[in-house]
């Protein structure tokens, strides 16, 4: 149907149509999620700021190359376990988002996995769908 066109197939469809005409489980507790988010935002208004960042490694590297390399990582900070960014202790930690090549999964369209958990935990990460089109295999978001 044209509705279901509307998008083109490289960028997530950001509607809940989906969500709206099913009475799964767990499509209901991500709706459940959602209403909750913007009950609280309409009692308090977020604060802070939400950055995307789409970075592209060089595709031309290979598994060899790659195992060869003597380069530093760059040094990262982990929290204590059961510590993450939902927990105050978790100020300045960072959302990543791996599992899908279409930033969110499924997560307005039947999903219920690693991404789609997260993005209904954080509703505002949705913002990404409209801005980010599907990953290839050298990008992250």
């Amino acid at each position: 149907s044209p509705a279901e066109q509307c998008y083109p197939q490289c960028q997530p469809d950001p509607r809940f149509h989906l969500l709206l005409s099913t009475q799964a489980p767990q499509e209901v507790a991500k709706l459940r999620m959602f209403m909750n988010y913007f009950e609280r935002c309409q009692a308090a208004m977020p604060k802070g700021w939400l950055s995307l960042y789409r970075y592209c490694r060089d595709q031309n590297l290979n598994m060899a190359e790659w195992e060869g390399c003597s380069k530093e990582l760059m040094p990262v900070d982990v929290v204590d376990v059961g510590i993450g960014f939902e927990d105050a202790r978790g100020k300045g930690c960072i959302h990543a988002d791996f599992a899908n090549m279409m930033i969110g999964g499924g997560v307005l369209s039947g999903g219920c996995v690693q991404e789609e958990i997260r993005f209904s935990i954080c509703p505002e990460n949705l913002v990404a769908l409209l801005l980010c089109p599907c990953m290839n295999d050298a990008e992250s978001i």
